[in-house]
């Protein structure tokens, strides 16, 4: 998911397995006219909202007690929607097809939209002078909170750790970019963001970065605890060997280097 606030002239980049739903449930009340931030509903599921004072992508994926996603009308109509929209875009960004690309009528606001799109979908000076700011988390955390959801939650894993990790680093750079936080920390080689908000800190650096945008109307006791799992509580590196280990280092190495994370 991305939000822009015309409000607080800022965007934020929704990663994987970082808080990134709680997150975003947060920020979007100041995506919002001022008069709805006070009933603003911090849910999971978040409807599409463009409006003078910002934009609040669509979380459209829900879930029934089995944890199989529900199709209604309106998903499978905003689905439609962004593969028209994906399909344009990768031919946009490939050179061989990029002179032959049609473009799509309309803009598609997206979970895990990458920070190429929105540049290019809000304009460059907008995204250039937007405060932009993610939730980055240790990537060895990462696997290891996407397997207790893959297995708790969602229930579409059986696999062991070991076999889950290889599959993932597998994906992440194949069918399932949403898992892929490179597109969102850095473009063109070059970090995205001007802030970082570290999932290990991250009360004290939301805390932070309200001064910076110049929020004071805020409460963090309402920031909400989305998709919860029953995660032991033993460090992450008991569920690694030196395989896996390696793997999600060669996976994330550029992320893993430049926050200076350890395993």
């Amino acid at each position: 998911m991305v939000l822009v606030s015309h409000r607080y002239n800022f965007i934020y980049f929704k990663n994987f397995r970082s808080a990134g739903s709680s997150v975003e449930s947060f920020f979007g009340q100041f995506c919002v006219d001022p008069a709805q931030q006070e009933s603003y509903d911090f849910s999971d599921k978040i409807d599409l909202s463009i409006s003078p004072y910002g934009i609040i992508s669509a979380r459209q994926f829900v879930f029934d007690k089995n944890g199989e996603s529900i199709s209604t009308p309106e998903t499978v109509l905003y689905f439609q929607k962004l593969k028209a929209y994906t399909q344009y875009k990768n031919q946009l960004h490939n050179p061989t097809t990029a002179n032959t690309a049609i473009p799509n009528s309309e803009i598609v606001w997206y979970n895990f939209k990458d920070a190429l799109n929105v540049m290019e979908d809000l304009g460059e000076n907008m995204f250039t002078q937007y405060t932009k700011f993610c939730v980055v988390r240790n990537p060895y955390e990462v696997v290891v909170s996407s397997y207790h959801y893959a297995t708790d939650i969602v229930k579409k894993n059986t696999l062991p750790f070991n076999e889950f990790c290889k599959n993932f680093c597998k994906n992440i750079n194949t069918i399932q970019l949403s898992m892929n936080d490179h597109s969102r920390i850095f473009m063109n080689d070059q970090p995205v963001c001007d802030y970082y908000i570290r999932y290990e800190n991250l009360q004290q650096d939301i805390q932070i970065l309200m001064d910076k945008l110049g929020i004071t109307d805020y409460d963090l006791t309402q920031l909400p605890h989305h998709k919860p799992s029953n995660r032991p509580d033993i460090s992450y590196r008991s569920y690694y060997d030196d395989e896996t280990k390696a793997l999600v280092y060669s996976v994330y190495k550029k992320i893993i280097d430049y926050f200076n994370y350890v395993f």
